[in-house]
């Protein structure tokens, strides 16, 4: 491709904001529990549309839903359907707390079917053994903060009926009237144990509260809902490759969530049809060219749907040159106000697919023609942040597939909950998003030996940008050593030597990404040369900021030549399972102390992205200091290796790996 900017103009003439909005609302009136009727009907709705594009290929693949059936770790969710459902305050006053024909989210995601009258019992935040100490539940409802996880065996079996669950007041934020999406476990052996629980509002929490100081308080509980083996449904649509077909670059959003669920993820799902639809048109118009690699396009239930299907085309993905998940993509920018986030591929997974995005963003984030019809008409406000793993990319990464996963999504505080609405998403946003999933793809799916020319300026600009970050963390490494005082876990010796690693590490991961290049095709004489002069500067680099290293120490009185390497420094360890674990694995991992003092401050990351890649460097045999650089320098905070052996350690105890 030789003029990249008629190709954005393209593609910004065809992507329609205002089509992809239109979706977002058809797909956010179905309340999209996995393996429901709703979900089912939305599915069949979604495959009549890509029917009328004309894509080479649609298919919809069929998944049990039992809760025992097992995609390497992940065990699958049972289906789950409900009916109705309504919580009432019956003592000392009679009034209706919520009903599910009024809030879907406010029944307990996987509740069963009750109809009770019992006490309530208020036990805190509901998480830990001790907090239920001299309370008696048994024959009561509970109500707790709500928990990123219910655990069955705190209340259940203890003889509670049920649970009332509310945001603490961090999570509502100031937002009066949010429900938030809460469920319980999705694994058939919890699920025997657990009953039935209601999702209320903050000030509802805090009512309730000041009504059991009083004395004692009754609910009414009612649902009509089964837990069953059912059905996950995954839709592929592709666009198949005129040359190489076998190699595919996926694109995913999870069509789940309970109603409305608007940037999650209806916004995805809307915004990965008008990507489908769009390309198509351009394609059939020639404006475009076919794409020499397959394009494939995925609506799955979020994790549930996305292992099984990537597992029973194993020989495809692994073959794939990357995916990326769109994930909550439409936030208006005035009403929800946060940057678009474009989630970068993580370095356990080298590629310039990530250099290739932030071009993209980068112009079109201000484009004149990226503002769509009703949209909001300001410049794109984003954000480049590291790997995070809190979707369906996740899956692309982890082992045994492992290839490189970007998302594009948005931090938003109406995230599951009843707020998530229609009048919080944005046309201009949804377009300025599919664009730049569009171009990167299609880029991707052309390129060749003799478009490779078109792109080096900007492998070229992005590695100058991490080159100046690296330098970074060696000056944040200088001024620790500078320092009168180090922690006595963190020692100066340890500093030192993670400056020696840190060199190394960053000139390998850059040879790396310049491999992937060479898997896209074999290289013209042009790019032979610039590749070869490329590494012949990189060398170069390694020993000046050797020396620039060196000098440093010596400011601060310390000689490199004299210190040697502890035998911790080598230590490796050996993944106890390929895959990922379900959710109640890997969240006590995420909250404990441990894990607080290993993970990156800013920008937070619920979903621990940073404990993600140890754990995909754990599979590529990385030795504790390898992992420490490497983590140091994709996520731009001293990871030390004191610290990070803690972590390791919370690992194996939590059976995630083993020492080697």
């Amino acid at each position: 491709m030789k003029d990249i900017s008629k190709f954005i103009d393209d593609v910004l003439n065809e992507v329609s904001g205002k089509y992809a909005f239109d979706w977002v609302s058809k797909i956010s009136q179905y309340n999209r529990v996995v393996g429901s009727q709703d979900y089912h009907e939305i599915i069949e709705r979604v495959m009549k549309e890509l029917v009328s594009y004309g894509l080479d290929e649609i298919k919809l693949h069929k998944y049990p839903a039992d809760g025992k059936t097992k995609t390497w770790e992940w065990i699958v969710t049972q289906s789950w359907e409900i009916t109705s459902g309504e919580l009432s305050l019956i003592e000392p006053k009679k009034e209706i707390l919520c009903r599910f024909q009024d809030i879907p989210m406010c029944v307990l995601g996987r509740s069963k079917g009750c109809d009770l009258t019992a006490e309530l019992i208020d036990v805190g935040k509901g998480v830990k053994e001790e907090e239920f100490e001299g309370l008696d539940v048994e024959g009561k409802i509970i109500l707790i903060e709500a928990p990123r996880i219910i655990v069955p065996t705190l209340y259940a079996e203890k003889g509670a009926l049920g649970v009332i669950v509310y945001p603490s007041s961090v999570r509502a934020g100031g937002n009066k009237g949010m429900t938030i999406y809460n469920r319980f476990p999705a694994i058939a052996e919890d699920l025997e144990k657990t009953t039935f629980g209601f999702s209320i509002t903050f000030e509802q929490g805090l009512y309730l509260k000041e009504l059991l100081k009083k004395g004692p308080v009754k609910l009414y509980a009612k649902i009509d809902a089964k837990i069953y083996d059912g059905e996950l449904e995954v839709i592929s649509a592709a666009i198949r490759g005129t040359e190489k077909p076998h190699e595919e670059i996926i694109l995913t959003a999870h069509i789940c969530h309970p109603a409305a669920g608007v940037n999650d993820n209806a916004s995805g799902s809307a915004g990965l049809l008008e990507l489908a639809r769009s390309l198509t048109a351009l394609i059939k118009q020639n404006i475009l060219q076919p794409p020499k690699r397959t394009i494939r396009f995925l609506w799955v239930p979020e994790f549930h749907g996305t292992f099984p299907w990537v597992k029973e085309h194993e020989h495809i993905v692994k073959n794939a040159l990357f995916n990326i998940n769109l994930d909550m993509i439409g936030e208006h920018p005035l009403k929800i106000g946060n940057p678009c986030y474009i989630c970068l591929g993580p370095y356990s997974r080298p590629s310039i697919l990530n250099d290739i995005i932030q071009y993209f963003t980068r112009i079109i984030a201000d484009h004149p023609k990226g503002v769509a019809i009703n949209g909001t008409q300001m410049q794109m406000r984003y954000r480049i942040v590291p790997y995070s793993g809190g979707s369906d990319h996740g899956v692309f990464v982890a082992r045994p597939i492992g290839i490189p996963g970007i998302m594009i999504g948005h931090e938003d505080p109406f995230w599951h909950s009843s707020l998530d609405t229609i009048e919080k998403c944005d046309s201009t946003e949804l377009k300025r998003v599919i664009a730049i999933a569009l171009c990167t793809s299609y880029i991707f799916s052309i390129q060749n030996k003799d478009t490779l020319i078109s792109i080096w300026p900007i492998i070229e600009g992005i590695f100058y940008q991490r080159l100046g970050k690296a330098k970074e963390m060696i000056l944040s490494l200088y001024n620790k050593l500078n320092q009168e005082t180090t922690t006595s876990l963190i020692s100066k010796d340890e500093i030192t030597l993670m400056g020696k690693t840190l060199i190394n590490t960053f000139v390998n991961y850059e040879k790396s990404i310049l491999d992937s290049v060479k898997q896209l095709d074999s290289l013209s004489p042009i790019i032979e040369e610039l590749f070869f002069e490329k590494v012949k500067e990189l060398e170069e680099l390694k020993k000046n900021l050797f020396s620039y290293w060196n000098k440093l120490c010596k400011h601060a009185s310390i000689d490199i030549n004299l210190i040697e390497e502890p035998d911790h420094f080598k230590q490796k360890w050996v993944l106890n399972f390929v895959g990922r674990r379900n959710l109640k694995y890997f969240i006590p991992i995420l909250l404990s102390s441990v894990y607080e003092k290993f993970k990156v401050p800013e920008p937070p990351d619920v979903w621990g992205g940073d404990a993600q890649e140890m754990i995909n460097f754990i599979g590529l045999s990385l030795s504790l200091k390898e992992i420490c650089a490497i983590l140091t320098l994709e996520f731009q905070h001293l990871f030390y290796p004191s610290i990070v052996l803690n972590f390791a350690k919370l690992l194996e105890e939590n059976g995630f790996m083993k020492k080697a």
